[in-house]
């Protein structure tokens, strides 16, 4: 069955600052509306085929997205499930439904991401000839607030979401560091066996010379521990990566590293980051070069396929 006729290449325009560098953050989601002209919400797991770069000067680009873990994907369900429960239970005694048309759970990449005064990194990067206000133009892209009662630890309070690193101040809450603190550690030690089994009648039944102790100590406490890090029961602290403690910057989770190279003789160079697929459609660069380099063409591929034109599917589906 064809396919609605969707724009499947997006192209960016891009310049480093004066000491070489850009910091970029890209929203499929806010892109593919803004040029579709239709809605699609960011919690989606969007596939991308490349990005190639085109660039007049020898550049890097580094790429990187949001972990691609099972525990980055539950950390999004279950703050998508808190947003949603806080918004019912506010609905709860409304005679008549009030939500917004184009209502959507949106979340920021790190912390670096919600700055408005970063310029490496806030806003996103918009496709190429594209206008994100103007005194005539009407457009959203508002990221989801919690507001939390005036009877809570947290009494009165407002904050945004991240999905890397620890809490943001006063101004935004870590998902996955969040997710970590509300589930049950594994036990230290599994299993945990009386003087490690020796001292059981069923040993001894079986006890016919040999000397069964070195072998049940090394079942018993070999690979007892599990095999990723956890925190201690005398600390409040977790090891979830892409948490407060561990791997908690966007450069760990970098999955390209794509060099362009210039003979000099006039011509632009080319490279290819290969594909991969992007949870929520975020998507963080790092372009670096001569200082102050200009016109850089950056065209990142999708796919086509049955999530309304686009290789895609909820969030709500990535296990």
């Amino acid at each position: 069955m064809s396919q609605p006729a969707r724009p499947m290449t997006i192209y960016f325009e891009v310049d480093l600052n004066e000491s070489g560098n850009l910091y970029q953050t890209i929203d499929i989601s806010q892109c593919v509306s803004m040029l579709s002209r239709k809605r699609y919400r960011q919690g989606l797991e969007w596939a991308v085929s490349g990005i190639r770069v085109n660039a007049p000067q020898a550049v890097q680009m580094t790429v990187a997205t949001l972990p691609q873990t099972w525990s980055c994907a539950q950390a999004w369900k279950t703050g998508f499930r808190a947003w949603r429960k806080m918004q019912k239970e506010a609905e709860r005694d409304m005679t008549t439904g009030n939500e917004a048309r184009y209502l959507d759970y949106k979340i920021y990449f790190d912390e670096d991401h919600l700055d408005p005064g970063s310029l490496q990194y806030a806003p996103n990067l918009l496709p190429y000839g594209t206008a994100p206000a103007g005194p005539t133009i009407a457009y959203d892209w508002d990221y989801s607030e919690y507001h939390w009662p005036d009877d809570s630890d947290m009494a009165g309070a407002t904050r945004v979401c991240h999905m890397i690193g620890g809490d943001y101040g006063s101004q935004s809450v870590g998902l996955i560091h969040n997710y970590a603190d509300l589930r049950a550690r594994p036990m230290p030690e599994d299993p945990n066996i009386p003087e490690l089994g020796a001292g059981s009648v069923w040993t001894a039944l079986f006890d016919d010379g040999g000397d069964a102790d070195a072998v049940l100590s090394d079942i018993a406490l070999s690979n007892d521990d599990p095999p990723y890090y956890i925190g201690i029961d005398s600390t409040t602290e977790e090891y979830y990566p892409g948490g407060k403690n561990y791997r908690a910057d966007w450069y760990s989770w970098q999955i390209s590293v794509t060099n362009v190279y210039n003979s000099g003789a006039g011509n632009s160079g080319n490279g290819f980051a290969p594909g991969f697929t992007a949870y929520c459609g975020l998507i963080r660069l790092h372009l670096s070069g001569q200082v102050n380099l200009q016109n850089i063409g950056l065209y990142l591929d999708l796919l086509p396929g049955p999530e309304d034109g686009y290789m895609a599917r909820p969030m709500q589906e990535v296990n």
